[in-house]
């Protein structure tokens, strides 16, 4: 009775963590850390830089949120962005993790939902980084921990999922939406609180075919996301008979560009369809 209910409070402070409201967070014990140094260039996809390398045996200042209990639940969040050698802090992730310790301690203060057991936690950042993230799994993996709340970042949650999955150390992740992560075989410890990108897609495919486009271009985001949007969109509208004109990556430095965005456009609806494009 007591894993079971345990299970359930584990998943709710998941669903929690991804609906959060910053101003119910003010107040929680999780305070914000200042600026850190490292030595972490700007992390490129799908690789391991000499200087990623680095930062596990070099970055060792970041700061651990802990709370003692007789239970203790991880928390995984990208706290800081690497910019220029230095530790950004990410307010809105930081206000996640608060989250998370607000409902922990909410849950301490009622006495029917787990009486006589005190819940405790122990938060670390991720910088959304696998590797790192990676190291700082482990490392709770190793401790007297029930199991992870997080990590937000699909990218990274494919190689923490299997790394703790082959560890029997259960992971509830708050916004990882691959649907690579819908394999329960292969992450079989794995579980999160929001549905999978595919459903997105099929609601993009529904209304492209509902107006009857007979052809369209798709916009995406280089990384992991953005790849697997595309892909999945496009099989979905060949299967309504919708061309897909044109694939057209952002350039990963200019994501949040509108000058970038707006050129993209205007390249879309000056040029005649191309047939033979693909992805």
């Amino acid at each position: 009775m007591f894993v079971a209910t345990l299970s359930v409070i584990f998943i709710v402070v998941g669903v929690l963590t991804r609906n959060c409201d910053t101003s119910a967070a003010v107040g929680a014990s999780v305070g914000l850390a200042a600026p850190l140094q490292c030595d972490l260039c700007q992390q490129k996809e799908d690789h391991t830089t000499e200087s990623e390398l680095n930062l596990l045996h070099h970055y060792t200042n970041i700061p651990v949120y802990r709370k003692d209990g007789d239970v203790i639940l991880g928390g995984l969040f990208p706290l800081q962005r690497i910019e220029n050698r230095t530790g950004i802090i990410r307010y809105k992730n930081v206000a996640l993790a608060e989250m998370m310790a607000w409902t922990i301690d909410k849950v301490n203060a009622d006495e029917n939902v787990l009486p006589g057991i005190t819940l405790g936690y122990e938060i670390r950042d991720t910088l959304n980084n696998a590797p790192f993230a990676s190291v700082q799994a482990l490392e709770l993996a190793a401790k007297n921990v029930f199991g992870v709340v997080g990590p937000g970042s699909s990218m990274v949650a494919i190689h923490l999922a299997s790394l703790l999955g082959s560890l029997s150390f259960p992971m509830v992740a708050y916004s990882s939406t691959s649907d690579l992560l819908s394999d329960s075989n292969r992450f079989r410890m794995f579980a999160r609180t929001v549905p999978s990108d595919k459903y997105q897609c099929k609601a993009m495919a529904d209304i492209i075919h509902h107006y009857k486009w007979s052809f369209v271009s798709i916009i995406y985001s280089p990384e992991l996301y953005g790849r697997e949007g595309a892909d999945e969109l496009t099989h979905l509208l060949e299967k309504k008979n919708t061309f897909v004109d044109k694939f057209h990556p952002l350039i990963e430095s200019k994501i949040t560009d509108q000058d970038h965005l707006d050129q993209l456009l205007k390249g879309i609806v000056t040029k005649p369809p191309n047939r033979n494009t693909s992805p």
